[in-house]
């Protein structure tokens, strides 16, 4: 019994996981958008605008907050700013692919709403966990 007494207890860590499932997600959304684009199948634009958006969203927000910022919230953080580049780029440069300004306002809008909705559950994890 002495000698677990003389283990020092590990601190739990209370920090908020960046959860890879949830990445998968988002792209596997995005891709079946996509995918329906080459098809020719309604809703395309849709899934890739629901999809993109949540992935920039999960992925700018934990590019925001995490202390440490392992490579894969950086490299993810990166793909979302390179999007970014490419719809505006598409809107102003590119005639319109791969989205029209309407497109780009719409996922501009998506982007938002998810981004505030992550960042008010990362607030309310935090406090809870604390």
């Amino acid at each position: 019994m002495n000698d677990l007494l003389d283990e020092q207890p590990i601190p739990i860590e209370k920090t908020i996981q960046f959860r890879l499932w949830v990445i998968g997600l988002w792209t596997f959304i995005f891709a079946i958008g996509y995918l329906f684009r080459v098809m020719h199948w309604p809703f395309n634009s849709v899934l890739r605008i629901i999809g993109a958006g949540g992935f920039m969203a999960y992925s700018l927000s934990f590019l925001i907050h995490a202390k440490p910022k392992p490579a894969l919230i950086i490299f993810s953080g990166c793909l979302s700013i390179l999007w970014i580049g490419i719809v505006i780029w598409g809107v102003f440069f590119n005639g319109g692919y791969p989205f029209n300004l309407q497109g780009a306002g719409i996922q501009g809008l998506t982007f938002g709403f998810l981004f505030i909705l992550h960042l008010v559950s990362l607030y309310f994890m935090k406090k809870t966990r604390a």
